[in-house]
């Protein structure tokens, strides 16, 4: 890694002459953000923004893929047993034909109201009536969109790589998502990594480091991932009835210990805004969260309260213009890594 240079007052007149893609307080946030990554080893996390910019399915994709692909399958399993028209299935095998069902079965509509649900619940539902490998297997290809093609070539990848080799203050990445894309990006790079989850937590690792907190499935084919996988209720129990849980370990460590920079994350998480509420910092430090929003009047008002919201949780935000292509975006990340020598 590049050693950063020896600590010095900088001038951040920088903030308004080479940031015009930002606003007063997002130019402030983020000269905060510099000085605080001199003083303090950083940890990136990253959401679902990160994997979408290399054709992953969104949040909301995902789960409705999982959802018509479970109900494609039992309205397939009604036609050749009537009793499933008034139960559900139990240990289901899944065969991820839903393209050739939505032909065998162009009326049946998926209702929208199972994408209203609160996902955990939803996934529960799913999660119960499918065989554990089967399970797996769900999760697994349509996460990959049943082998579509991958852009591994993503210019935010890249730069979120080209930062974290650039600086050595930036001890780990936490991300939420299931993918090895990260891995894989560093990999092409030449950079190593240990991917650390749930069982390999506590051994010791002399490679930059990968949390991949909510679990990891793998993009190789024929290699079925070992990790336990958080998306159900019941994956979550281990966060609430285990407080010494090696999920609460990291959080707790990288939230009080490192200054955190928040990438392609939403929010909407309840667990991830209680973990801040926990390991609040002490007044006068903060973490960074790189946000925006789109054009609509709801998205605007939403923003103004969830960026209040993380101020009341120590998380300044940082705000880029919204686009498309996350060209703003990969633009303020490239001139923080700019900037943090």
């Amino acid at each position: 890694m590049v050693r950063a240079n020896n600590l010095t007052k900088m001038n951040y007149s920088f903030v308004d002459e080479d940031l015009d893609l930002l606003d007063f307080d997002s130019k402030k946030s983020l000269g905060n953000f510099i000085r605080n990554s001199r003083s303090r080893k950083v940890t990136i996390v990253c959401g679902a923004g990160v994997s979408v910019s290399a054709g992953l399915p969104s949040w909301s994709d995902y789960l409705k893929k999982i959802v018509s692909i479970f109900l494609y399958t039992w309205k397939d399993l009604e036609e050749t047993n009537p009793k499933y028209l008034k139960t559900v299935p139990r240990g289901m095998s899944i065969s991820m034909l839903d393209e050739h069902y939505r032909v065998k079965y162009p009326n049946f509509i998926i209702p929208p109201d199972f994408l209203k649900e609160d996902p955990l619940f939803i996934a529960q539902l799913i999660k119960n009536c499918i065989a554990p490998l089967n399970w797996k297997y769900l999760l697994k290809k349509a996460l990959y969109r049943d082998g579509a093609p991958l852009n591994f070539e993503s210019s935010l990848l890249d730069c979120i790589c080209n930062m974290t080799i650039n600086h050595s203050q930036i001890s780990g990445i936490m991300t939420y998502n299931y993918d090895d894309l990260l891995e894989i990006a560093f990999k092409n790079k030449n950079f190593s990594t240990s991917s650390i989850i749930e069982e390999n937590y506590f051994k010791y690792h002399k490679t930059f480091p990968i949390y991949h907190l909510h679990g990891i499935l793998t993009s190789q084919v024929g290699r079925m991932p070992e990790s336990k996988i958080y998306l159900s209720e019941e994956d979550f129990l281990t966060d609430i009835v285990q407080p010494n849980s090696w999920y609460n370990q990291i959080h707790a460590s990288k939230l009080t210990g490192t200054c955190c920079l928040f990438i392609g994350l939403s929010f909407n998480d309840p667990s991830l805004k209680r973990k801040l509420a926990i390991h609040r910092l002490n007044p006068g430090d903060f973490h960074y969260a790189l946000l925006t929003h789109g054009d609509t009047e709801f998205e605007k008002r939403k923003f103004l309260l969830l960026r209040n919201e993380l101020l009341r949780l120590n998380v300044r935000v940082i705000k880029y213009s919204y686009d498309k292509s996350h060209s703003r975006l990969i633009e303020l990340i490239q001139k923080m890594d700019k900037y943090m020598d």
